[in-house]
């Protein structure tokens, strides 16, 4: 890596992020049996008032304040449920633990956002004032690294994703997009807003920026390699290149003039069912993009283009699924 977080450093930090997030694993697995025991005592309630059937163990009062007490944890599970189903970013649930395991601390548990088997693992109540959180400095300790390098390491991905954006402008120079005229950089910046949106990794995102170097300007996967060496570490700058020569047409008009379009068309398609899971979730990405221009300014080609896109897609199926399906929708 450049200048800043080593890569060592960023390995010793997800070794302690991912002890954090076991125990961020064994309480949800705690929550969950205590979720399912207050499903259980309120479905005996329920159906004692409805005179159902209630054939079965009475709930002792015991379970039965353990399933009330349950059932403020709901709430508080909530931002978990968001976070695991939407954040795109590495171990969010482990730093928002950290974070509710510091705010509780320095407000002396007066704010407390931990669902109670979380507190059992992260914070013991009786440990708030007698011990100050002892036990736990540790983690605190941690939590606060892992959140201080796993943010720089964010910064860092920034900045360095900036930099292969303008480097994608330049090397497309002042190409336009066929119908709208528009700088072709924006097809790259939604082919790569869409990837990341759909959990691409950086390799993948900054591979998308660049998908149509090698196709569509003179320059080299060598030459791509070198200035990528000068943004990223070089074992991810030639991950980035290998991914776009996946993405690049083997199967032109240039290299195969005896072939017609329909050939070479179902020969590339064939090709692109052979690259790798990662590649093909970018090819998605940009076919929904084509497809909508193409069928928004050209109707006419755009049945010819879908066409092709059935062809690729039934040889393609290994990328996100998502974005499969999305394509597929685009075609019907």
């Amino acid at each position: 890596m450049d200048e800043g977080i080593s890569w060592e450093g960023l390995k010793a930090t997800y070794r302690k992020a991912r002890g954090i997030a076991s125990k961020v694993i064994g309480a949800f697995k705690q929550e969950g049996r205590e979720t399912a025991s207050m499903m259980r005592v309120f479905n005996y309630q329920l159906r004692r008032k409805l005179k159902l059937d209630t054939r079965g163990d009475t709930p002792t009062p015991e379970e039965v304040q353990g399933a009330l007490e349950q059932l403020k944890d709901i709430p508080k599970l909530a931002p978990y449920a968001v976070i695991l189903l939407a954040s795109p970013i590495p171990f969010s649930s482990t730093m928002y633990t950290a974070s509710a395991v510091y705010l509780k601390k320095v407000t002396k548990g007066y704010i407390d956002l931990l669902p109670g088997s979380f507190n059992d693992v992260f914070t013991p109540i009786s440990n708030i004032e007698d011990q100050g959180y002892s036990e736990n400095d540790e983690i605190k300790e941690e939590s606060s690294s892992i959140i201080f390098d796993l943010n720089l390491h964010l910064k860092e991905s920034k900045i360095k994703m900036d930099i292969v954006r303008d480097l994608a402008v330049r090397l497309h120079g002042g190409q336009k997009r066929k119908y709208s005229g528009d700088p072709y950089y924006t097809h790259l910046f939604k082919v790569s807003d869409t990837v990341r949106e759909h959990g691409g990794d950086d390799a993948m995102i900054m591979a998308a920026l660049l998908h149509d170097v090698l196709e569509d300007t003179s320059t080299t996967d060598e030459e791509l390699v070198l200035e990528l060496e000068s943004i990223v570490d070089p074992q991810m700058a030639r991950d980035i290149v290998n991914l776009v020569i996946e993405l690049t047409d083997v199967y032109t008009k240039e290299n195969f003039p005896e072939l017609n379009r329909r050939a070479r068309k179902e020969l590339e398609a064939k090709r692109l069912g052979e690259t790798s899971s990662r590649a093909q979730t970018i090819k998605y990405a940009d076919l929904l993009d084509n497809g909508e221009d193409i069928m928004k300014n050209d109707p006419s080609f755009g049945r010819v283009y879908l066409k092709e896109k059935e062809r690729i897609l039934n040889y393609m199926r290994y990328g996100d699924k998502y974005l499969y399906n999305k394509c597929l929708d685009q075609i019907s």
